[in-house]
């Protein structure tokens, strides 16, 4: 309906996955990503498909070369990640016993933290909330404890000090604090209690398309840990499955 409403006024394109679907019939122009059928109700690798999507076609709008040029090593830097599938199996068995976790980013990891939130949300049923980083101060510091995991996204870039000081302070406040950074930061390793380490040449814009891989992992092998089913989570469904 927002689609046909849009319609009145200006053009329209859907990036979609499904061939056919009714956005393909209602929009003028159609980008699909071709990412395979999605068999989870927790859209992983869709996820991923449609931000490149987005990616390329603003790289391409607004005649950003550097950009587009950039996204011809995302998947090089998603193997990597996908690398460490036995290492986050590993810590995922720390991370079972939560009833709560805080996810925190700023500026292009703060969408990061909102999509790793509801990956925990989905298919662990862990109470899992995502944050812009610069709000902690303005409620959610006070929930923090010994007993909530704080999943903490600082990749290289303008936001990196900043969010350096926000994993600080939920550190000090005994949090158990994981984090995803640039391999060999020392700063990020010794204020965390376990650190995810990827490629140093990822940077602060591309994160949002690799650093959610070790996320989604973790959702993966944490559910697994508890015994579910994280293709078929509970009371929910794909529209297109319905």
């Amino acid at each position: 309906m927002a689609l046909k409403e849009a319609r009145k006024t200006s053009k329209t394109l859907a990036i979609v996955n499904v061939a056919g679907s009714a956005m393909c019939e209602e929009a003028e122009f159609v980008i699909q990503t071709q990412a395979g059928p999605e068999i989870g109700v927790a859209a992983t690798k869709t996820y991923v498909a449609q931000l490149t999507a987005i990616y390329l076609f603003a790289g391409l709008i607004s005649g950003n070369d550097e950009l587009v040029d950039e996204m011809y090593n995302v998947p090089s830097y998603i193997d990597e990640a996908v690398n460490q599938s036995e290492s986050i199996r590993d810590l995922s068995k720390r991370y079972d016993f939560a009833n709560d976790a805080f996810y925190l980013g700023r500026g292009f990891s703060y969408p990061i933290a909102l999509e790793g939130a509801l990956k925990l949300k989905e298919i662990t049923y862990i109470h899992a909330e995502g944050y812009a980083a610069g709000e902690l101060k303005h409620g959610p510091l006070a929930l923090i404890d010994e007993k909530v995991p704080v999943i903490v996204i600082v990749p290289p870039g303008d936001d990196y000090s900043k969010t350096m000081t926000n994993l600080e302070e939920v550190k000090a406040r005994g949090a158990i604090v994981l984090s995803v950074g640039a391999e060999g930061d020392e700063n990020i390793a010794e204020n965390s209690n376990v650190f995810i380490e990827m490629n140093p040449e990822i940077t602060d814009i591309i994160a949002p398309l690799v650093y959610i891989v070790p996320l989604q992992l973790l959702s993966y092998y944490v559910t697994l840990d508890k015994g579910y089913d994280p293709d078929r989570p509970r009371n929910l469904a794909k529209v297109i499955t319905v």
